[in-house]
């Protein structure tokens, strides 16, 4: 349910500590109530905008959660201005469940025959799963959030019965535009232990001050020093970020030679002097098709980044007509929408892993 809090949010939205709490218990278990009663997600909105519709409360009771109940109960006999305050936050919380092409691919059909995604069957195989949103209120960032979280929890499941508690073949998820759409509040914390776990995560953000404003500053640090690779790719304009970078970077040795003359004779001099190896101007300005790589246990490096149409040739051709083939312009007009979040890719000879894949639906690529 924290993944609805966060991902309806600005990144630096004032909350209102005497409802924001309730609010998200409310949302918490309506959302409880659904799943035990079986019922769409979307009943969660319908519920949210009636507050005495007594529906949560009895499949609540009904499904084995008594406690639940009488916690929403006692909301809804809650005085009506401070019911009113809870209610709203949860609406806002859960704005995300208003949009009917969202609704379409998070809620089964009569007789639904679509293929369903179950994330334990998921960590099993080797498929890539892509889930896609914009960022902002009202998109599926949430559902995208929740949707990542669950898989990667299921992929935890297994690796605990899994040899050595890890998965054999590691599960990697690459978490792009992770201050945007996939605001996971949880990462930092969990960030190592998925490591340790056999499933690799790659965060990528478009500065550290936007890692900064989802997760706080404690919260970023704790992404960075778990990460065992970290890539800078250039953009960036912070002066403090840099200059950490630029200290990790570390220094060397520059000769320096001094001439004199003494009676008509040269003579040289020559000393050593402590220099960055990039200033701060370097890395800002630092060019397209560059990266710095900190790895654990070595020195930075200076590598060329490959872009994927420089790859192999079959490998080129597949994207180019996969872009094709998914460009939303040159369907036809009336044409259903495209899932908003989940796409299930079958598996490639050269891929033995399953594989999660979270991005930003549009061409702003973050650095």
């Amino acid at each position: 349910m924290v993944h609805f809090a966060s991902g309806t949010r600005a990144m630096n939205a004032k909350t209102d500590a005497s409802f924001d709490g309730k609010g998200q218990e409310l949302l918490s278990d309506l959302l409880l109530a659904a799943a035990a009663g079986n019922r769409p997600i979307s009943d969660v909105l319908l519920w949210l905008t009636s507050v005495e519709d007594e529906t949560p409360v009895e499949l609540l009771h009904d499904t084995g959660y008594p406690t639940n109940a009488r916690a929403v109960r006692g909301i809804m006999n809650t005085a009506d201005k401070a019911r009113d305050g809870i209610y709203s936050t949860a609406q806002g919380m859960a704005v995300c469940l208003k949009s009917a092409a969202t609704a379409e691919w998070v809620n089964a059909r009569p007789n639904d025959t679509r293929p369903q995604f179950v994330p334990e069957t998921f960590v099993t195989s080797t498929q890539t799963l892509s889930s896609l949103s914009q960022e902002g209120a009202g998109t599926a960032g949430p559902l995208v959030t929740a949707l990542t979280a669950a898989t990667i929890e299921a992929a935890e499941e297994h690796a605990a019965r899994s040899r050595g508690g890890r998965l054999a073949t590691p599960l990697v998820a690459v978490l792009d535009e992770a201050a945007s759409v996939c605001r996971w509040k949880d990462l930092p914390d969990l960030y190592s232990h998925y490591g340790s776990r056999g499933i690799p995560i790659m965060a990528v953000f478009q500065s550290w001050s936007q890692g900064v404003g989802v997760f706080g500053k404690e919260g970023m640090l704790k992404l960075w020093s778990a990460a065992n690779v970290k890539l800078y790719a250039g953009g960036v304009a912070e002066d403090e970020f840099l200059r950490t970078l630029s200290e990790l970077i570390g220094t060397y040795d520059k000769e320096t030679t001094s001439a004199s003359y003494n009676k008509g004779v040269r003579s040289t001099t020559s000393a050593l002097r402590r220099e960055k190896i990039l200033e701060v101007a370097d890395l800002t300005s630092m060019g397209r098709g560059r990266a710095i790589m900190l790895s654990s246990g070595s020195r930075a490096a200076l590598v060329d980044t490959v872009p994927w149409y420089n790859g192999p040739k079959e490998q080129v051709a597949a994207i180019n007509a996969s872009i094709a083939a998914h460009d939303a312009s040159s369907g036809p007009a009336n044409a259903a929408p495209v899932s908003p979040v989940v796409t299930v890719m079958p598996p490639l000879e050269a891929q033995p892993a399953a594989e999660l894949d979270v991005e930003q639906g549009s061409e702003n690529r973050s650095a």
